[in-house]
């Protein structure tokens, strides 16, 4: 069904328009959408909550603070899937997220600015993790950046959508 067909769908026959089917099937496309989308937002993150990072140390796997971090409670309010799930989120819904350590814990970035150049390292600043804004910014080296390709994974999925 095309845009055009779906529009002159909503008019009844005399030529009205009934504003309350056309927002409530509206909202339910939605609401089905962003079911979908959370849905797969959660199966992405379980299974990456359920995989084991190891983590090294002179060429030996340790299981150390940097162990426990990334697979047990990566800082004192969220355990590792809930975390993961909230850096899956940033992924898909912002096509990157940011992970600082602050204080020895791992957070996972509402938001922030990026500073690039070309031959020194990006500068991070203004991040926001939980509402708190940080009053330092951080260099490349001290952060984990993910990002996905260059296309947005939210427009992809609504691209699918229109198409089915």
């Amino acid at each position: 069904m095309g845009v055009k067909d779906w529009f002159i769908s909503l008019f009844n026959k005399d030529g009205t328009l009934d504003i309350s089917a056309a927002v409530g099937e509206l909202a339910g496309e939605i609401f089905f959408k962003e079911l979908a989308l959370q849905s797969c937002i959660n199966l992405i993150a379980n299974v990456l909550s359920k995989a084991e990072f190891e983590t090294f140390e002179k060429g030996k796997s340790v299981r150390g603070e940097n162990y426990y971090l990334f697979n047990v409670e990566p800082n004192p309010n969220k355990s590792a899937s809930k975390f993961w799930r909230d850096v899956i989120h940033q992924m898909v819904y912002n096509n990157e997220a940011l992970v600082v350590q602050y204080k020895g814990h791992f957070y996972c970035a509402e938001s922030f600015n990026c500073q690039k150049y070309a031959f020194q390292q990006y500068i991070y600043k203004d991040i926001v993790i939980d509402g708190f804004k940080l009053d330092r910014s951080y260099q490349e080296e001290d952060i984990f950046h993910f990002e996905l390709h260059d296309q947005k994974i939210r427009s992809v999925i609504d691209g699918l959508y229109t198409s089915y």
